[in-house]
């Protein structure tokens, strides 16, 4: 690969060495294409963490369970955000079940392998 090669995503110019490993990793998944939507999450009482809530077992005196409390996703390539939008740039992506890509990465950098 070019050194200098770039990209542009969402009107900015990566350097896609600096991608590479993200891209790399994703290239390992299988991602199907769905609108984002919001999911339960578990929030430590504390204000200390919040993860996505998937039916796994927790300590109800350290977390609750909060319905619609993951409220976004970033893009596992470029950051980009991902939550419930009427803009479909932001609403809609790619997904292997857990993480996320947005579809311009997903159309000029995973496609594209």
């Amino acid at each position: 690969m070019d050194a200098n090669a770039t990209v542009t995503i969402h009107g900015s110019e990566w350097k896609l060495a600096d991608l590479q490993p993200m891209i790399e990793s994703c290239r390992k998944r299988q991602w199907r294409r769905q609108r984002w939507a919001r999911r339960d999450a578990l929030v430590q009482r504390n204000g200390g963490m919040t993860v996505p809530y998937v039916g796994q077992s927790y300590n109800p005196s350290e977390f609750q369970v909060v319905p619609g409390g993951w409220k976004r996703n970033m893009c596992e390539i470029c950051g980009w955000e991902l939550f419930e939008s009427i803009d479909e740039q932001h609403s809609a992506g790619y997904t292997d079940g857990r993480r996320w890509i947005c579809s311009e990465c997903h159309d000029s950098v995973i496609r594209r392998s």
